[in-house]
């Protein structure tokens, strides 16, 4: 099913069984409806990571933030959320890197579930073994404390090689979609109504796009034509689409054997016919495949009568998506926090758990929002007093970086701290006499 997904996402799923037929030259005519994709890139796009926080000072997330750094996790974990999207779980492997050859101390790779399989405790939700595929015949076994580093030889799988990871934690975290208690791995958002929609889709441009090979020809009626007409020089009818495309009507008037009359074949030309119930169609699939994924439906690429203009109608149309969005964090969450344990315990060994409790996984707000809105929020905050001026906390509210935020933080304590300095150099500076 994950193979057959990733079809549909790519848009190299064929359709069989259209259940008409096509004209020659035609049989071969593909069309593509990238429904799944956008369904997944449009959640996917909403599920956007902003680091991590810690109730108390702790410099762990200095290293957090410094393997996440070196190992370029923006894009690893957009790579490893998009693939949950689409087969409902990845896997995100924390092992030691090879600094030898330029890799970090301690690397981080994901893995699609093509390539990758785990195995949970229903208990306490934790890996307790995963696998992951390294190409060829070569295999990575993780579990407590330790890496196998298996091959496939013809007198069966063997080990090659074992490491061990100082810990009782297999170093291997899921990153999960749309998780439940029947599907603890999660469910893909490419679910089979809408792979049925997609298909659906496609049948009906598809018929559409017959139609429309022969929606310019004349529709005609031969009325009083002797059956030689139809047929060619060599005395072969001749084909149905033939009599139709490229035919040039020029018939001589038919003359009756017994009494010599002569009457003249009678042409009628039909009314055209129409794409509208194509396009009917087409149009409710689209409202049954944005039902199922919860996108509106000008996502789907079908305009609607009336588009919402204002910030407040765009919210609202995009209510059911930002709801998702919102209900994939829990799961999501607990994977990336699972993976800074990883990490943690990669690095400094067994870190106890106090230490970290209160770890949680931060993400952008998923609505869609204008830089004007946002600020404009922002300034009342801080009007109010709830919002610290200048302080990390609220700039990370504002649509910026966290570079940016960062940058912007430590400029303006650096600025704080000078103009308080001048305030004390002032109050202490002695005053001058009076006159003489």
């Amino acid at each position: 099913m994950n193979r057959l997904r990733s079809e549909y996402v790519a848009g190299e799923k064929l359709v069989t069984k259209l259940g008409f037929s096509i004209p020659p030259g035609m049989e071969s005519f593909q069309l593509v409806v990238g429904w799944p994709a956008k369904a997944c890139e449009v959640l996917s796009a909403r599920l956007l990571p902003r680091g991590f926080s810690l109730p108390s000072t702790s410099t762990l997330i200095d290293d957090l933030d410094d393997v996440f750094g070196s190992n370029q996790m923006e894009y690893v974990e957009r790579t490893a959320i998009d693939a949950a999207v689409k087969h409902g779980v990845s896997f995100v492997f924390t092992s030691r890197g090879d600094t030898t050859v330029g890799e970090p101390e301690e690397l981080v790779t994901a893995r699609t579930a093509l390539s990758a399989s785990a195995e949970m405790d229903p208990r306490s939700r934790r890996i307790t073994s995963a696998l992951e595929l390294l190409g060829g015949t070569r295999v990575n076994l993780y579990l407590p404390g330790r890496v196998l580093v298996c091959v496939r030889r013809p007198s069966g799988w063997m080990v090659e090689d074992e490491y061990a990871t100082a810990s009782s934690r297999v170093l291997c975290t899921p990153y999960v979609h749309n998780a439940s208690i029947e599907k603890p791995f999660g469910s893909s958002r490419v679910t089979r109504p809408l792979m049925g929609y997609t298909d659906a889709a496609v049948r009906t441009l598809l018929r559409e796009e017959v139609s429309a090979e022969f929606y310019s020809a004349p529709r005609q009626s031969l009325l009083g034509a002797d059956e030689s007409v139809f047929v060619d020089q060599d005395g072969n009818l001749r084909p149905a689409w033939a009599a139709i495309i490229g035919a040039v009507w020029a018939i001589p008037d038919e003359e009756d054997e017994l009494t010599g009359e002569r009457h003249r074949p009678d042409l009628k030309t039909l009314p055209q016919m129409t794409m509208q119930p194509h396009n009917d169609q087409l149009r409710m699939i689209a409202q049954m495949a944005s039902g199922e994924t919860g996108i509106p439906l000008s996502y789907l690429g079908v305009m609607q009568d009336s588009n919402p203009t204002s910030a407040d109608a765009i919210h609202a149309n995009e209510i059911d998506l930002v709801r998702i969005a919102r209900g994939q964090f829990p799961s999501l969450g607990m994977g990336r926090e699972q993976l800074a344990r990883d990490v943690l315990t990669l690095r400094h060994g067994e870190v106890p758990e106090q230490e970290l409790r209160g770890l949680k996984s931060r993400w952008e707000d998923p609505r869609s929002q204008s830089i004007t809105e946002q600020s404009q929020f922002v300034a009342q905050q801080v009007s109010s007093g709830n919002f610290q001026p200048g302080s990390r906390a609220t700039l990370d509210q504002l649509p910026i970086t966290p570079e940016e935020a960062e940058r912007f933080a430590t400029e303006n304590a650096r600025l704080a701290g000078q103009s308080q300095l001048q305030n004390l150099l002032a109050q202490d500076a002695p005053t001058g006499s009076g006159g003489q």
